[in-house]
């Protein structure tokens, strides 16, 4: 199992400030992932985000990787993204 964390700070000039805190876990020798993430606006509420993903490697040379996610963006109310790749 690996654990992999992120937080972040943007304070720009134009917008206002957010912090964002996001994980992930690696299970069964990476090849299946859950994730998850909030941003904080400043004076707001959080925006929470959660993902699963499955990466499978048919050889050295060949692989595919199947991600979902889904996020709360407030005023536009609900993302669901799906993406499906082939390594080589």
């Amino acid at each position: 199992m690996q654990v992999t964390g992120n937080f972040d700070f943007n304070d720009k000039r134009d917008y206002k400030q957010m912090w964002l805190i996001g994980g992930e876990v690696a299970l069964f020798n990476e090849i299946f992932f859950i994730r998850g993430g909030v941003i904080l606006h400043y004076e707001d509420d959080l925006g929470a985000s959660f993902g699963v993903g499955f990466k499978y490697n048919f050889s050295d040379a060949y692989g595919i990787i199947l991600d979902s996610a889904y996020s709360d963006l407030g005023r536009l109310e609900n993302a669901n993204r799906f993406s499906l790749a082939v390594t080589f």
